[in-house]
């Protein structure tokens, strides 16, 4: 009923099918870490934001403080534009195409479908 044509060609769908999942699978596992990582930078950021208003909010009326605490902000703010600088690409990073289901004839459509 079904020809070795018809196996071959399925199998090697299926093994296509198989390799596609796995770079997936790669690619998730290197975006959920590159997330994690940015995760912690962003919360160290926040706890950095939210230490400075607490600092503000306990200011004496008190010029030299506020002055000392600006001159704090600004150091920190350019720690801050760096790191951010630093760990921003400057080009997008390159994306895998995904596979078409044409097999190179131009015409959309797959061996199971002739």
């Amino acid at each position: 009923m079904f020809g070795k044509i018809f196996f071959r060609t399925l199998f090697s769908k299926l093994d296509l099918i198989i390799k596609n999942q796995t770079r997936i699978m790669d690619n998730l596992k290197d975006l959920q870490d590159a997330v994690a990582q940015e995760d912690a930078v962003i919360d160290s950021a926040v706890a950095l934001i939210n230490g400075m208003a607490e600092k503000i909010a306990a200011l004496p009326p008190d010029a030299d403080a506020i002055a000392a605490l600006a001159t704090d902000v600004k150091a920190k703010a350019g720690i801050l534009a760096a790191a951010v600088t630093a760990n921003t690409p400057v080009e997008a990073p390159p994306t895998d195409a995904p596979p078409t289901s044409d097999n190179g004839t131009g015409t959309g459509t797959s061996d199971a479908q002739s």
